[in-house]
């Protein structure tokens, strides 16, 4: 599932922790089930949408000794799939790969995340 290097998030480990925890805190009976790797997408998707933390994260990544460009990478591509799964905007591939039920209200685009 595209290029992007998902390695780059062991650098944010322990933020995602914390992420998981308040999550837990302040909805259990929502979050009980959600494992880490869901955990660590929530909090991408947070981080992307917010310009201060896209900053601070990108920086404590690149003080880590990750490249801007394969950050940069993994931003675009969340931001990217966050926007298909709002918009409802998938190409046929993508519905068939992902499994995802049928919607009337979805939109087919030869806009691919895979």
């Amino acid at each position: 599932m595209s290029n992007v290097q998902w390695n780059i998030l062991e650098g944010l480990h322990k933020d995602i922790k914390r992420f998981k925890s308040k999550m837990l805190d302040f909805d259990e009976c929502t979050f009980k089930d959600t494992d880490y790797c869901q955990f660590a997408l929530l909090f991408m998707v947070d981080v992307v949408h917010k310009p201060k933390l896209m900053k601070f994260y990108k920086s404590k990544l690149m003080d880590l000794g990750y490249q801007d460009k394969e950050i940069n990478k993994l931003y675009y591509f969340v931001l990217k799939t966050d926007t298909k799964f709002e918009t409802k905007s998938f190409s046929f591939h993508e519905m068939m790969e992902l499994d995802l039920p049928f919607d009337p209200e979805m939109k087919s685009t030869n806009w691919t995340i895979l």
